[in-house]
C-alpha cells in the first residue's frame, strides 16, 4: 500500500518567473481578460477535437503545437543549469510531457519531419543556439529575452499530458478530476508574495510603458517579479557598477526605499537589494485554485499573512486507528476531490469528516499515513514549511523493510 502511495501523485501548477533583460517582463500568471483570451483561443488545441478524443491534423498544426510546446516547456521546465541539452532528451522528457492533456505530438507528422529540422527553426527564430558541428542537436542556450519567450504564457501544469498521466486520468476524468470533467480540482498554487505599495514611487520611475507592465493586479508581487523591476530600474538608470555587472550602486530613490536606509554599504547584488526591499513590505500568499467560469479556468486570491499551516496527526476513532489532515480547507482545496485521490492512491478508506462538538472539520484516513499524507501535500501544492506533522509516538507511519538478499535496480 506504501509503494502506492508513493507512486500516486496530484500535480500542483508551476508557473515560472524569468526576469528579461531590458525592459520590464513580469513573470507570466494567466489573470484578467488577457488569461480568458487565451483560454478561448486554446480551448480546443491543435490534435484534440471537441470530444476531447484525438483526431488527425495538418503539418502545419502540428509544427504549431511542436513550437507551443517547446515554448512551454522553455518556461516551465527548462532551467540554464539543465543546459547543454541533447535535441532527443528536450524533445522526450521536457515538450512532449507538458503538451495539453489529450494532444499528441509527433515531430514526423509535422511540415518539419526531423527534429534536427525542427530545432534548427528554433536557432532561426532565435529562441535557442546549437553547438555547432555536433552529429547530433544539441541546446547550449536558450534566448529567454526574446519576446516570443517573454510574451508566451504557459497553460496551468494541471492540464498537461504528464499531469494526466500521472494522476491516472487517461484524459482528464478521473478521481482527482473536476465533477463536469475538468482539470484536477484538488491542485493549488501556493506562492509568497508582498504587498508593494509603498514601492510606487520605484515603478513610476520606470517609464510609462513599463510602469503599466510593472503594476500588479492584485498589488503584489512575487520575488521575482521585484527582482525584475529592480534590473529594469538598474538598466534604465545605468547603475550597474563597471567594475562588477552583477552588483548596482543604490541611487537616492533606492536608497529612500529601503527600510532602514542603505547603512554603509555603497552597492547591492540584484537579489540582495531586492530581499531588504521585500523585507519591509507586508507579507501575503497568493492562492490559484482551478475553477470553472473564473478566467482561464484559474482563481487567483491573495491573503494576508504566511501560508496557513495544515496538521497531520494520528489518533483512533471507534477502536480503529485513523490519520487526520486538519486545515487544508483554508486553501479552497475540493476536499472531496483530495479525498478521492488519497483512496486510489493508498488503498484504503477516506472520508471528509464534519465538524462536530468533539472533532473539527478534516479529512480521516483509516491507518496510519502520516508520512504519505504530507508527502500529498506537499504535491498538490502546500508549502512544506506549511505542513505540520503531529503524529502521535508510536503511531507513526510504518516503514517498509526490505530483505537484505534484495537489490533495487
Amino acid at each position: 500500500d506504501e509503494d502506492a502511495a508513493q507512486a500516486g501523485t496530484c500535480d500542483a501548477a508551476a508557473v515560472t518567473a524569468d526576469a528579461a533583460s531590458g525592459s520590464y517582463r513580469p513573470p507570466p500568471r494567466a489573470t484578467g481578460s488577457a488569461q480568458a483570451a487565451a483560454a478561448k483561443e486554446e480551448g480546443a488545441p491543435a490534435g484534440e477535437s471537441e470530444a476531447g478524443g484525438e483526431e488527425a491534423v495538418s503539418p502545419e498544426a502540428m509544427s504549431k503545437c511542436l513550437e507551443e510546446c517547446f515554448l512551454q516547456a522553455a518556461k516551465t521546465r527548462l532551467k540554464d543549469k539543465d543546459l547543454p541539452l541533447t535535441g532527443n532528451i528536450l524533445y522526450t522528457q521536457h515538450m512532449r510531457p507538458c503538451r495539453r492533456a489529450g494532444t499528441n505530438l509527433d515531430v514526423k507528422a509535422s511540415s518539419f519531419k526531423k527534429l534536427v529540422v525542427f530545432l534548427t527553426h528554433c536557432e532561426g527564430q532565435g529562441w535557442i543556439a546549437l553547438k555547432k558541428n555536433s552529429p547530433e542537436p544539441v541546446v547550449t542556450q536558450i534566448f529567454r529575452d526574446h519576446p516570443d519567450m517573454r510574451d508566451w504564457k504557459p497553460w496551468p501544469k494541471s492540464v498537461t499530458a504528464e499531469a494526466s498521466e500521472a494522476s491516472g486520468e487517461g484524459g482528464g476524468g478521473g478521481a482527482a478530476g473536476s465533477r463536469a470533467g475538468g482539470g484536477p480540482v484538488a491542485s493549488i498554487e501556493v506562492e509568497p508574495v508582498w504587498r508593494v505599495a509603498k514601492l510606487k514611487p520605484l515603478i513610476q520611475a520606470l517609464g510609462p510603458e513599463d510602469a503599466k507592465a510593472a503594476e500588479p493586479e492584485d498589488g503584489c508581487w512575487s520575488r521575482a517579479e521585484c527582482i525584475a523591476a529592480l534590473k529594469c530600474y538598474a538598466d534604465r538608470k545605468e547603475l550597474w557598477q563597471k567594475q562588477n555587472r552583477k552588483r548596482i550602486e543604490a541611487d537616492a530613490l533606492l536608497i529612500g526605499l529601503l527600510p532602514n536606509g542603505s547603512g554603509d554599504q555603497a552597492a547591492f547584488s540584484l537579489e540582495g537589494i531586492a530581499d531588504q526591499f521585500l523585507g519591509g513590505l507586508p507579507v501575503c500568499h497568493r492562492v490559484a485554485i482551478p475553477q470553472g467560469g473564473a478566467a482561464g479556468g484559474i482563481r487567483r486570491t491573495v491573503r494576508q499573512g504566511k501560508p496557513p499551516v495544515v496538521q497531520v496527526r494520528t489518533g483512533d476513532r471507534r477502536g480503529h486507528s485513523v490519520t487526520l489532515i486538519y486545515g487544508l480547507e483554508a486553501y479552497g482545496v475540493d476536499m472531496e476531490a483530495f479525498a478521492a485521490c488519497l483512496q486510489k492512491a493508498l488503498a484504503t478508506a477516506v472520508a471528509v469528516e464534519e465538524a462536530t462538538a468533539q472533532s473539527q472539520f478534516g479529512i480521516m484516513v483509516q491507518g496510519f499515513w502520516d508520512d504519505a499524507c504530507a508527502s500529498w501535500l506537499e504535491k498538490i501544492g502546500v508549502p512544506a514549511d506549511s505542513v505540520q506533522n503531529q503524529a502521535k509516538k508510536g503511531q507513526q507511519q510504518k516503514k517498509v523493510k526490505q530483505a537484505s538478499n534484495i537489490v533495487k535496480h
